[in-house]
């Protein structure tokens, strides 16, 4: 396998790689960091290399099949005075397709291309680029091979190629097994579409399911709530308050808009970013109930006219540019050295979703403190729109002990 030392283009903000054998040179997608590029470089590897092994093949058939496209009217004769003396199983595979109707999209390789180009529309850009990279990757396992005849021994190599990631230290289970999670899916929509009659049954089987390992989400304690908000400026105290009050991210920061926001009623309303695509009922737009700290901070640092973002650089720019381009991210390595928390940003969210789990009375709302799709039975019932108690919010508040006026939010004391 290629090294992966990779090159930064920085005229153009990504990676580069040139691979001897393979003429077009790799370039990761733009803003993409180092690991992400890697993971990318992996994937267009496996795809580049799996179409060499068939470039012979291919030229045989062009050649051949050129000859037959102007060859006369008696199409069995010709063919036969064309063939060579010991013709290739993919010369055969192509004239039989030419002359008796066959389709040519009955490969394997031609499915994934479909099952890419229907999921490109159907899941956000983020959700898309990790299935692409994951089945593109498997692609790379299964050159020639037919629709519905998926040869086993490729199916154990794919795994054990995965098992040998992880035991490397270059995967996660969790990763690895989020891979094989993203196959089956895409077998049971070749199910689905009647491009298969059914699903191999080594491909469902629980014998290459990769076991991952149960752990307890990484929270928050009070104590580290109070350090980060004394040591973090006023926009930044805004930034992570509003990840506790409503279960946001980054990215929901950034896309945050002023439209979404009513000062006078103290709420905020929105549906995440991630779901922005989807119009299903059952996935949520929220309206929270701002703390009254929130609300001051917003008057004093949010642009709260008509539907401009509330949040922008200082370059009057989004938050969030890719992920190499985040401003909120950037901010708060400051808050960690100074309080030596290791912690993530993606943190805040979880704590207050634990927070409201680890109480028998508010868990079923924990998902819609997510503005996620609800998972909980008593959750199916509600119309799109959702109004979340302000009891709930009040209790991840109170729990984590954030004061409620933005006068004692401002005296808390360094731990």
């Amino acid at each position: 396998m290629a090294s992966l030392d990779l090159t930064y283009d920085k005229s153009e903000d990504r990676w580069t790689k040139k691979v001897r054998g393979i003429k077009q040179r790799f370039k990761s997608k733009r803003h993409a960091t180092k690991r992400e590029a890697i993971a990318q470089f992996k994937a267009w590897l496996n795809e580049h290399e799996a179409s060499e092994a068939m470039t012979e093949d291919e030229e045989e058939i062009l050649i051949l099949m050129e000859q037959i496209a102007v060859a006369a009217s008696n199409e069995q004769e010709q063919i036969d005075k064309l063939k060579p003396q010991k013709p290739s199983r993919a010369f055969e595979r192509e004239v039989e397709r030419q002359f008796s109707g066959t389709p040519k999209d009955d490969s394997l390789a031609a499915a994934i291309d479909a099952f890419l180009r229907f999921k490109e529309n159907t899941i956000s850009k983020g959700a898309y680029n990790t299935l692409s990279a994951h089945i593109r990757f498997f692609r790379g396992f299964t050159v020639g091979a037919a629709v519905d005849a998926l040869p086993r021994d490729a199916w154990e190599q794919f795994h054990q190629t995965i098992k040998k990631r992880i035991k490397d230290k270059e995967w996660s289970n969790k990763y690895g097994n989020s891979i094989i999670l993203d196959v089956r899916g895409f077998y049971n929509w070749m199910y689905d579409t009647e491009r298969i009659e059914a699903i191999p049954r080594f491909v469902k089987s629980d014998l290459y399911t990769i076991a991952v390992p149960s752990k307890l989400p990484a929270t928050f304690k009070p104590e580290e709530i109070k350090a980060i908000l004394a040591a973090a400026t006023d926009e930044q105290r805004l930034h992570y308050l509003l990840m506790l009050n409503c279960g946001m991210t980054q990215i929901d920061l950034s896309d945050l808009t002023a439209d979404m926001i009513n000062i006078k009623q103290g709420t905020l309303t929105r549906r995440r970013t991630k779901h922005e695509h989807q119009e299903s009922a059952e996935i949520p737009t929220v309206v929270y109930t701002l703390w009254k700290p929130v609300i001051e901070l917003l008057k004093a640092h949010g642009k709260l006219d008509g539907t401009e973002r509330v949040f922008t650089n200082r370059e009057g720019l989004p938050l969030l540019r890719g992920a190499r381009r985040d401003t909120v991210a950037e901010a708060f390595k400051s808050v960690k050295a100074k309080t030596g928390i290791k912690k993530s940003l993606k943190v805040f969210r979880k704590t207050g979703a634990t927070i409201l789990g680890s109480n028998k009375d508010y868990r079923t709302w924990r998902n819609i403190y997510l503005a996620n799709t609800p998972k909980e039975v008593t959750d199916k019932s509600y119309d799109g729109t959702t109004i979340l108690d302000n009891k709930y919010t009040e209790h991840i508040r109170t729990v984590l002990g954030i004061p409620n006026t933005l006068d004692e939010l401002r005296t808390l004391q360094k731990l």
